[in-house]
């Protein structure tokens, strides 16, 4: 009975302080998510993005903002550590594996994200340095020109990510050729028509972009930050691995003072009225009868049960089990009689 309930104890405070960690890892990835959303607001990347780009424009028009892609990202991220924790507690080694594929997985993913919208920006703003406004087909070279460069940039975010498509690669080298191509005549027919002042003007801005690399510096700075800490939650569960190694060991010693115990109730002796009487400390009623003793249990829930049949076998008597006048009682006779 006493080893049931020390598994099902030990099930539910498994179950507990699994609970518990992903309760927290919750908790902090809304707390980080919405702070890192915050970030996002005070730096006016939203606005930036509409006023600046192609694509900012679009996601305008979609109802996305990057902030809420930030948040959703860093709540993910958090969410995945706790579920790694979670998981690590259960021992399962399967469920340990993927989450632990998934949070490996997780910078590399927001890495990927990051580089493939700084290069939507460098597309847009490279766009607008070649290609003429006044010209006609503007338009149509700009458009095309937007969708080699984007399609550069998301190979450039699927390699951040440490995901290697090759077919991607060899269609990739092709358009760097072509767009290479389209530059020189974009630029061929800007010196034609004129706009030196033009061009000179968007090499300053340009220069101007030079600050978005700087933030990409931060933001790296931040990712390495990030890691750290996920360092430190894998040394805390190699700690309480060998915690839960100690409880084991405890418990096993445990197990085996129960057997001494049992053995013990086990050997005859001569005074086993005073045994049963210290057996059953008051939660039972020990009397003499039928030439040996009848035992009346008075706490159901808390007896002894398994103690008191050991002993009275022990002694030599023949043991029933009976219940009168609503009394639960065991009698132990000697044998034969």
């Amino acid at each position: 009975m006493d080893l049931i309930e020390t598994y099902l104890l030990d099930m539910l405070w498994l179950a507990a302080k699994i609970i518990i960690v992903i309760a927290v890892g919750w908790i902090v990835g809304r707390l980080l998510g919405r702070l890192a959303r915050m970030i996002a607001v005070r730096l006016r990347i939203d606005e930036q993005l509409e006023k600046r780009t192609y694509i900012g424009k679009q996601l305008k028009d979609a109802g996305i903002k990057i902030s809420s892609v930030i948040d959703v990202l860093a709540r993910l991220y958090v969410y995945a550590v706790a579920f790694h924790i979670a998981a690590t507690m259960t021992d399962i080694q399967g469920i340990v594996t993927t989450s632990r594929t998934i949070v490996d997985f997780m910078p590399f993913l927001i890495f990927g994200i990051f580089v493939t919208v700084i290069g939507f920006i460098f597309s847009d703003y490279l766009i607008r340095i070649v290609i003429p406004i006044s010209a006609r087909a503007s338009t149509i070279i700009g458009s095309a020109l937007r969708g080699i460069l984007y399609l550069i940039s998301i190979l450039a975010g699927l390699t951040a990510m440490k995901l290697e498509i090759p077919i991607l690669t060899t269609l990739a080298t092709a358009l760097i050729w072509s767009t290479m191509l389209g530059l020189a005549i974009g630029l061929a027919v800007a010196l034609a028509l004129g706009l030196k002042d033009a061009i000179a003007k968007r090499a300053e801005d340009i220069v101007s972009s030079i600050d978005l690399g700087l933030e990409a510096a931060e933001e790296k700075l931040r990712i390495d930050k990030v890691r750290e800490v996920v360092a430190g939650l894998r040394n805390r569960i190699k700690e309480l691995e060998a915690e839960v190694e100690q409880y084991k060991s405890r418990l096993k010693e445990m197990e085996e003072a129960r057997k001494i115990k049992l053995e013990e109730l086990a050997i005859p002796t001569i005074n086993i009225y005073d045994r049963l009487r210290e057996i059953v400390k008051g939660r039972g009623e020990v009397r003499e009868a039928y030439g040996g003793f009848e035992v009346e249990v008075l706490d159901l829930e808390n007896f002894p049960w398994c103690e008191v049949l050991i002993a009275l076998k022990g002694a030599g008597f023949d043991v029933i089990f009976t219940k009168r006048d609503e009394k639960y009682l065991i009698i132990g006779r000697v044998a034969g009689i």
